[in-house]
């Protein structure tokens, strides 16, 4: 028994130490990982404003479009570290294996060991996990707050898990407020109702908006011209544009540069910059990956042709599912317990809102899917533990539908990616199953978990041994051409380091993964002019001319796929010299230095 009791114990530190390991796999050939970000950090460590206002650039021009927390947690491992890929995956790395460690301990605490390592298994084998866990993307950091959140909700720390809602808030904004209302619903279920747990409700409440605003709340009153141009807010300038627009309803009803400030409701860019704008976006709509998700539909999630979101979250979404559906009949499961049944209501309600989120939503990234992994691990294993205990008439009829339905499913996937040794695999582990089934044997759920969990468990190791996408990763067998990544930039480069000169906007360029990597490999005084979308206004046509008034700038190098800076580039055609010519990115370099 003791030596039964040590295994199980060990197994959740060996599941914590294979995640680790997986998200370490040949990190070194991600080179510096999303450039974007990386960039920032680098920006970052140069000097306290650059670091507090998330500055994309050396100048402290324009910040990217995300608040500071996740990038705050690389510039501190970068300066640890040094700057290098290591560092800037360490922290996703270890927040990673944090939730790992965290849905075990919330489902062995209410299930057993047995579910809560169960759960860790769906986990580490959630293809999008390990996809995201190997970038400088800001989900893993999501995640972790968000998890933390729901843990100290169970732990009837209220205050606590507001402060780490909020928190999460500071790393991804509306996104991390999704799993708000299970929160509620959870705190009054397990407080009987009063005036006095009103009024602890309300000033965690009170927690919450305070620690989530209150880096918002620094920038908004900080003067605009002294801090940088706030990246995603369109013309206004504002964090609040940016939480409403850019990160809030743009991601709900999809890119209307019409309503880019929606805050307002009302436009703020001008007719010229929007008509160009929406012309261009359209045009490059592919090319961006801003359809990588397919049409809005409520079977989006299980949808295996095209932008397949299938593959990178829903494997074990309807076994998942169950457990929601069977606490509906709980008065016919005894073996539940209070507890039980709050934490699968709990995990249920977090994971609705996300459903409905990305079955309809008009604009997100599949990488964001990501978020769901720890609600769909533990229902996962609330299934089974539910399925494990119910009647054994019930048993025969629940156990081979849900196996039968998700089996079938998984295989038309892999069947239609071609991966035919992968259906043989499958179909073997299939055959027994049945015949473990017919035999009522007690290794029958040892054998369909390893069954379910094949295709996910393959599907993982692709983001490991392929060539990532670190801007948009996903996992998938054929590497969709959702590519951000730069032409070769290393002749314009060498003629910008060979005139290299001091002034405080050396380099004015469009193109922001250009300017990404000419941040991360010179030290040179480069600045984004219209953000990671090229929808900013941060650089106008009065501000340029200030600017060269002021010799602030000597180069300025437009962006022919986004037309919303014509203006400025009609100017500067006509007002300065032009003096090279980019082949492999097709642009034109113009000087406004005799």
């Amino acid at each position: 028994m003791n030596k039964k009791n040590n295994y199980r114990k060990f197994l959740p530190y060996l599941m914590i130490f294979i995640n680790i390991c997986m998200n370490l796999a040949f990190i070194s050939k991600e080179n510096f990982s999303n450039e974007y970000y990386t960039a920032a950090v680098k920006s970052m460590l140069m000097n306290f404003k650059n670091f507090f206002f998330v500055s994309f650039d050396p100048s402290g021009f324009l910040t990217v479009d995300k608040p500071p927390l996740g990038l705050w947690l690389q510039a501190i491992s970068a300066k640890i570290f040094g700057l290098n890929i290591f560092a800037i995956l360490l922290p996703s790395i270890i927040l990673s294996a944090l939730v790992c460690f965290l849905i075990y301990k919330m489902m062995s605490n209410a299930f057993g060991e047995t579910y809560g390592i169960i759960s860790q298994i769906v986990f580490c084998f959630t293809p999008i996990v390990v996809a995201v866990s190997r970038t400088n993307n800001l989900d893993m950091t999501l995640m972790l707050f968000m998890t933390l959140a729901i843990y100290f909700a169970i732990k009837n720390c209220f205050m606590l898990s507001m402060i780490m809602l909020g928190l999460a808030f500071n790393v991804k904004m509306f996104q991390a407020y999704m799993i708000l209302p299970a929160l509620f619903v959870y705190f009054f279920m397990t407080n009987k109702f009063n005036l006095k747990i009103f009024g602890k409700f309300l000033i965690s409440l009170i927690v919450l908006f305070v620690v989530s605003f209150s880096w918002t709340l620094i920038v908004e009153l900080t003067p605009k011209d002294s801090r940088p141009f706030i990246g995603g807010s369109g013309s206004d300038n504002s964090v609040i544009s940016l939480i409403f627009g850019h990160n809030g309803f743009d991601r709900l009803f999809g890119k209307k540069i019409a309503n880019k400030n929606k805050f307002d409701f009302k436009p703020k860019v001008d007719d010229e910059f929007q008509k160009n704008f929406m012309e261009s976006y359209k045009d490059n709509k592919r090319s961006k990956g801003f359809d990588e998700i397919g049409e809005p539909g409520f079977f989006r999630l299980f949808n295996l042709t095209g932008a397949s979101m299938y593959e990178q979250i829903s494997w074990l979404l309807i076994p998942a599912l169950f457990s929601i559906v069977a606490i509906i009949f709980y008065k016919k499961l005894p073996f539940l317990t209070n507890e039980q049944i709050k934490i699968i209501i709990l995990w249920g309600m977090c994971i609705l809102p996300m459903i409905i989120f990305f079955s309809i939503a008009g604009f997100f990234h599949r990488y964001y899917l990501a978020m769901m992994a720890p609600n769909i691990s533990c229902l996962f294993a609330a299934t089974c533990y539910i399925l494990k205990n119910i009647l054994q008439k019930l048993q025969n009829i629940f156990v081979p539908l849900l196996y039968i339905v998700t089996f079938f499913i998984q295989i038309c996937f892999i069947v239609q990616n071609g991966q035919y040794w992968l259906f043989i695999i499958m179909l073997i582990e299939f055959i027994l199953s049945i015949i473990l089934f017919l035999l009522h044997k007690k290794i029958l759920f040892v054998s369909i978990l390893i069954s379910l969990i094949t295709a996910p468990f393959v599907w993982s190791f692709y983001p490991i041994l392929g060539k990532l996408n670190s801007v948009m990763p996903t996992a998938e067998i054929n590497r969709k051409n959702f590519n951000f990544q730069h032409k070769n930039d290393s002749s314009l480069k060498e003629f910008l380091l060979k005139n290299a000169s001091d002034e405080k906007y050396f380099f004015i360029i469009s193109n922001c993964n250009v300017a990404a990597n000419l941040i991360l490999n010179t030290d040179l005084n480069i600045i984004l002019a219209n953000g990671f979308e090229g929808t900013d206004q941060a650089l106008t046509l009065e501000k340029l001319k200030t600017m060269i008034k002021n010799n602030q700038v000597k180069y300025y190098m437009g962006n022919n796929a986004f037309k919303a800076n014509n203006a400025i580039n009609d100017w500067v055609k006509e007002n300065a010299t032009l003096i090279y010519i980019d082949d492999f990115n097709n642009k034109k370099l113009y000087c406004f230095q005799n």
